[in-house]
C-alpha cells in the first residue's frame, strides 16, 4: 500500500514504530557513512504482492491500450484503403478528362478545318452568284432594247435614194437617165419579197393566188392556181 512505499522510500532512521503483533525494524550499524534497514519476510511478501498487483494493472492497462491502438490501426488502415480507392478513381477520372478533352480538341481542329473549307466554297459561290447575276442583267438589259427594237426596222431599211425608193440601201428600178444595175435591182425586190413574206408569217396571211417565194436575187411568185406560171 501507499504507506508501504513510503516506509521504503523514506530516510532510514534510527528507530522505527511498529505495530503490535509485526517485527520491528532492525538497522543495522552505519559502514561507510551508509546504515541498513532490515525488513521482516513479512514486511517483504506484502511488498511482492503490491508489485505483482501493479504489474497485473499495468498489463491490463496495457492491453486495453494494445486493443485501442489495434482498433486504431485498423481504423487507419480502412481510412488509407479508402483513400487509395479515391485516388485510383480520380486517377481514372482524370484520365477520361484527359481523353475527351483530348477528343473534343480533335473534333474542334476537324471543325475549324470544315468550317475554312466551306467559307471558301461559299465565297466561291458567292463570286460566281455574282457573276450570274451581272450576265442575267446584261441580259435583261440587252432584252428590253431588243423588245424595244422592231426586228423588221434593223432588218429591213426602207428608205429612198433620190428618185428611187431602196431596201437596205438597194434601189428598186431604174430611169434613162440613172441607169441602176440589174444585180442590184433583183436583190433589192429580193429584199422586198423576203420581207413580205415575212409579214404575211407574222400576221398569218395566206395568199389565195399566188405565194411568195424568197430566194434572194432570184426570188420569184408562185401561182396557186397554175403551177406552170411563175
Amino acid at each position: 500500500d501507499r504507506v508501504t512505499i513510503q516506509e521504503l522510500t523514506a530516510p532510514l532512521l534510527t528507530t522505527a514504530q511498529t505495530n503490535s503483533g509485526e517485527e520491528p525494524f532492525i538497522e543495522t550499524p552505519r559502514q561507510y557513512g551508509v546504515s541498513c534497514r532490515f525488513i521482516p519476510p513479512a514486511r517483504i511478501m506484502s511488498t511482492e504482492s503490491i508489485l505483482e498487483q501493479m504489474n497485473e494493472d499495468d498489463s491490463e492497462q496495457l492491453q486495453m491500450e494494445l486493443k485501442e491502438l489495434a482498433l486504431e490501426e485498423e481504423r487507419l488502415i480502412q481510412e488509407l484503403e479508402d483513400v487509395e480507392k479515391n485516388r485510383k478513381m480520380v486517377a481514372e477520372n482524370l484520365e477520361k478528362a484527359q481523353d475527351e478533352a483530348e477528343r473534343l480538341d480533335q473534333e474542334e481542329t476537324q471543325y475549324q478545318r470544315e468550317y475554312s473549307e466551306f467559307k471558301r466554297q461559299q465565297l466561291e459561290l458567292d463570286d460566281k452568284l455574282k457573276n450570274v447575276e451581272n450576265q442575267m442583267r446584261y441580259a435583261q438589259i440587252q432584252l428590253d432594247k431588243l423588245k424595244k427594237t422592231s426586228v423588221f426596222n434593223a432588218t429591213f431599211h426602207i428608205w429612198h435614194s433620190g428618185q428611187f425608193g431602196t431596201i437596205n440601201n438597194l434601189r428598186l428600178g431604174r430611169l434613162p437617165s440613172v441607169p441602176v444595175e440589174r444585180n442590184e435591182i433583183n436583190a433589192a425586190w429580193g429584199r422586198t419579197v423576203l420581207l413580205l413574206h415575212a409579214l404575211a408569217n407574222k400576221m398569218g396571211l395566206k395568199f389565195q393566188r399566188y405565194r411568195l417565194v424568197p430566194y434572194g436575187n432570184h426570188s420569184y411568185l408562185e401561182s396557186l392556181t397554175d403551177k406552170s406560171k411563175e
